[in-house]
């Protein structure tokens, strides 16, 4: 029997956080792994526990704050860490793949997605022609199920949405078939059916290439369909590693078998799904939306001056009554973030009414409207867009608390203190307040973010995929 190559070796690898005269706090501590040629290791834990910095570390993407102090990262014998720059940039995305979690900020606005991607495979392979350059590009979109491939081709990432942006950045890592893809929740900004084909299409890849995966998640469930062996991270540390089989069914750390416990399982018992009891006041109807339709022009490439008409919302009518929690779900590109956007009026729709507290608000005057934003606010699936990167954590909250404070029984606190004790409300670090985005977590910077959605009488908050 061929014993399995060794392909990833990690031994004794420490990352701190420099927190200036406060010093230096560990986010990874002595970390130890190894993967095998043609082996899915997947590595899980609570948010927190270090699993990005990790993933990031292994393709020495690491950078200030956060510093690698001490240990070695050996692919295939060669020490990542002491790779002069210009090696491991040729190893960096022709041999190492990486795919992150925040696909928004990993494309370049100005070109078209698949012209990104043509570019990439083009600098590796300096030969290939455009035509088949441009072909493996379409195949590999139309293989991760991106609606439309060959029109999609040509546009650009304001026109994608999340899920679709993360499957661009899936095509990105495999178009040069790496030797090892380091995948750090990739199927986290996806619905359900894409991420089973992205990891169908993540297990063909390593079929057919040898290729060594390193999956970072924090779903057992997504662990499960893909990996064989799964490490589990506590704090920055390596708590456990096993077989996926064996830890599920005999975990041997107690934050392991803590993890399992607060699985949910809210669909094993149908009765116990008990709707809430209905206050009175809950029957008035806050939000109300009235066959709302929204329509983008998108130029016809195959005809001469001539569009095409893509209907994001179709004729979208629903309530909203005091008290309600509405979930709307849908597959990715179904139109959900369109339709967020047309009920916070980010935008106007083509036809149809949405009115909020009995007023249309696509009529509204700016002054009115102004007014009427501090009783609904707007959680966006991707939190750095959405916080000043150059402020901290703590400055950025400050003035959405100050502008809240002159609405009537709004549980906001204005002080400094009370800002602390609202972070804290959302299991955030207190030494979080001081940092700034790129230092915390995208998890963090969810929290933050939310953090101005407020709860008060007549408040609605829209959370654009609420899954943080």
């Amino acid at each position: 029997m061929i014993s399995p190559v060794n392909i990833l070796d990690v031994r004794n690898l420490t990352v701190a956080l420099d927190l200036g005269p406060r010093g230096t706090r560990a986010v990874l501590t002595d970390v130890n792994l190894s993967v095998d040629e043609n082996e899915v290791l997947g590595i899980i834990g609570e948010s927190g526990s270090g699993k990005t910095v990790l993933s990031r570390a292994l393709v020495r993407w690491v950078t200030s704050p956060l510093e690698i102090e001490s240990g070695a990262i050996s692919y295939r014998g060669n020490d990542l860490l002491r790779l002069p720059r210009a090696k491991m940039q040729a190893l960096r995305g022709r041999k190492i793949a990486y795919i992150g979690s925040d696909p928004a900020s990993a494309l370049d606005p100005t070109l078209p997605v698949g012209r990104q991607i043509v570019e990439k495979l083009k600098s590796i392979e300096p030969g290939i022609s455009n035509g088949e350059s441009e072909g493996r590009v379409i195949r590999l979109l139309d293989a991760v199920k991106m609606p439309g491939a060959k029109q999609r081709f040509e546009e650009f990432p304001f026109q994608f949405s999340g899920g679709m942006m993360q499957r661009a950045l899936i095509v990105d890592a495999l178009v040069t078939n790496p030797d090892l893809l380091v995948a750090d929740n990739i199927t986290q900004p996806l619905d359900v059916t894409v991420a089973a084909q992205i990891l169908r299409l993540l297990r063909e890849l390593q079929r057919d290439f040898k290729t060594a995966i390193l999956f970072v998640s924090s779903s057992f469930g997504v662990i499960n369909e893909i990996a064989r062996r799964v490490l589990v991270l506590a704090g920055g540390r390596v708590v456990e590693t096993q077989s996926v089989q064996q830890l599920l069914t005999a975990p041997q750390h107690a934050y392991t078998k803590q993890l399992i416990a607060d699985i949910p399982r809210i669909w094993q018992n149908s009765a116990e799904a008990v709707a809430d009891e209905v206050s009175p006041a809950a029957k008035d109807v806050i939000l109300s939306v009235r066959t709302v339709s929204r329509i983008y022009p998108t130029r016809d490439r195959n005809r001469i001056f001539a569009n095409q008409f893509v209907h994001a919302v179709r004729d979208a009518s629903f309530d909203v009554r005091r008290g309600d929690n509405l979930a709307i779900v849908g597959e990715s590109g179904c139109g959900k973030s369109t339709l967020s956007r047309l009920l916070s009026r980010l935008e106007v729709p083509d036809s149809g009414q949405i009115l909020f507290m009995g007023e249309d608000i696509a009529t509204m005057k700016a002054k009115r409207l102004l007014a009427l934003r501090r009783k609904f606010q707007l959680l966006l699936q991707d939190p750095f867009s959405s916080i000043p990167p150059h402020l901290s954590i703590g400055r950025s909250g400050e003035p959405s608390p100050n502008l809240s404070t002159s609405m009537e029984g709004c549980r906001v606190p204005r002080s400094a203190i009370g800002l602390r004790r609202l972070t804290c409300h959302c299991v955030f670090p207190p030494e979080g307040v001081r940092v700034r985005p790129e230092e915390g977590r995208i998890d963090e910077a969810s929290k933050v973010h939310g953090r101005d959605g407020v709860f008060g009488p007549d408040r609605l908050t829209y959370l654009l995929r609420g899954t943080f």
